[in-house]
């Protein structure tokens, strides 16, 4: 600490917050940010000065005669709450730290001269998309971003892209790239479409009415799933959860509970080499980048914003609502995520959040699709003689991303057709028909998830036939000595996420 409060006779400074401020419910960072809303400069990083904060924290619980002061510096904490609910929202100015990397962002797109992910435009001539996108960004652009643009993490969203890249591609091309992968096309059979209707005219007797086919086929599959998930949703819509003296009390959390569990258990159904994770737990991928992220900013340290730097670096994982992950290669890895923006019955659902947590979906893709690529090629294998088609093959294999905001879910799709760039597509635009809706919109939904249950299943096998090639390379006695093994994506660093 600067400016006159040393670590050694800070007692004033410490005795001032902690006479405005309860030390049950106060942590580090806020009383950094106190110090920095009064002007005083302070080092987060500094072990000693963090240290002190909470050697301060225990004399003080110790302390039987200590009472916090009745005085209360109304202005002070108004400008502190102020500082940190800024802080939060990313709405202070942009810092030193932050242009960097835009600037190193810029620096890396102006570098990336080919790919191989071509298109062809309306004359039938070859267009590499990539350089395209390149050639469209300008720095003014980048530097009007907001802090959690997906593009700053080298991912273009094609359901929400900036005009410049827009304006850069004929329609024709637009429509190819923002089309969903062929294997979300999956109509139902014409026999399983009649069982459906058999379904929703009898739902009093659903339980009653499994499927009767004779053998094991798809067909029964197909039939199972829309008979697991009528009895699912009917269940929903004869509950007594969504009366008009309970939806008063539906928050965030009730809703995801109520509408998106079934859901997700339905679209589950009979997987197996996967598991369903709910409530709120940290993202290993995000783990993962977030302390990857670390080593980069501690390797240019001397570049740092001394003041903002502590809450770029030291920030936690983010959470998830709901993921699943998979074994591949003998690690779990997650390859499905979803978050929930916001209840029907309450106000909550703002456009803001609903964007922010669709940014915080991507990235939590982007984050799992480096982390494959990191820790099963770069970091682990050392004599993989097939690791460039691995990489491909990797990039190439989808993520699956949902959201939930009032009746709404949106699912999207993620890829690396061409690195460093991942490439988002919105899939499904779904209401959730959490009361009873007319059978042409009920058979839209549930046609829908069988399309998404059957692409699930294929995205599974695609991650287990990566992981037993791995597997099997991996228990190899290499006789020509190590490759070089560089997937690049260090080179890329990911912008800081929500």
């Amino acid at each position: 600490m600067k400016d006159g409060v040393e670590d050694g006779n800070s007692g004033d400074i410490y005795d001032k917050f902690f006479g405005i401020y309860d030390l049950r419910k106060v942590f580090a960072v806020e009383f950094f940010a106190w110090l920095l809303a009064q002007g005083i400069e302070s080092d987060f990083n500094d072990d000693q000065s963090t240290n002190n904060f909470f050697l301060r924290v225990d004399k003080l619980q110790n302390d039987t005669c200590w009472r916090p002061y009745k005085k209360d510096d109304k202005k002070l904490v108004s400008r502190t709450l102020e500082y940190i609910e800024n802080l939060e929202n990313k709405l202070i100015p942009m810092t030193s730290f932050d242009k960097s990397l835009r600037k190193r962002f810029i620096t890396n797109i102006r570098a990336i001269n080919v790919s191989k992910w071509t298109l062809m435009d309306k004359n039938n001539i070859e267009i590499d998309v990539v350089k395209t996108i390149c050639r469209s960004i300008t720095e003014e652009m980048i530097m009007n971003l907001e802090y959690n643009n997906p593009l700053l993490s080298y991912v273009a969203d094609f359901s929400n892209l900036p005009k410049e890249i827009k304006d850069a591609f004929d329609e024709q091309m637009l429509i190819t790239m923002t089309a969903p992968p062929i294997k979300f096309y999956r109509d139902m059979d014409p026999i399983s479409e009649k069982y459906l209707v058999n379904l929703y005219e009898n739902q009093q007797v659903c339980e009653k009415l499994f499927p009767q086919v004779s053998d094991t086929s798809s067909l029964f599959l197909e039939q199972y799933f829309l008979w697991k998930a009528c009895c699912k949703l009917f269940e929903m819509w004869n509950s007594n959860n969504f009366n008009k003296d309970f939806t008063t009390t539906f928050n965030e959390g009730t809703w995801e509970h109520f509408a998106l569990h079934p859901i997700f258990d339905i679209l589950t159904l009979s997987l197996d080499k996967c598991v369903l994770r709910w409530g709120e737990s940290t993202s290993s991928a995000s783990k993962y980048r977030k302390t990857e992220n670390i080593r980069f900013e501690m390797e240019i340290r001397e570049h740092l914003d001394r003041i903002m730097a502590p809450f770029l670096t030291f920030l936690q994982a983010k959470k998830a609502d709901t993921w699943i992950e998979m074994m591949i290669a003998k690690n779990l890895y997650e390859i499905v995520f979803a978050e929930t923006s916001g209840s029907l019955f309450q106000a909550t659902c703002t456009t803001k959040k609903v964007y922010n947590d669709k940014c915080k979906l991507i990235h939590f893709g982007h984050d799992s699709k480096n982390k494959m690529l990191d820790k099963l090629i770069e970091k682990k294998c050392t004599y993989l003689s097939d690791w460039k088609n691995l990489c491909n093959d990797i990039r190439k294999a989808e993520l699956l991303l949902f959201q939930a905001y009032e009746v709404k879910l949106k699912v999207l799709v993620l890829d690396c057709p061409a690195h460093p760039f991942c490439h988002v597509r919105e899939l499904f635009d779904l209401d959730i028909p959490y009361k009873k809706v007319a059978i042409e919109e009920f058979k839209i939904f549930i046609q829908a998830l069988w399309a998404i249950r059957c692409a699930l299943s294929d995205i599974i096998h695609d991650y287990e036939k990566i992981g037993e090639r791995l597997l099997k390379d991996y228990n190899k006695i290499a006789g020509s000595g190590p490759y070089e093994v560089n997937c690049g994506v260090r080179g890329y660093q990911s912008h800081p996420s929500p």
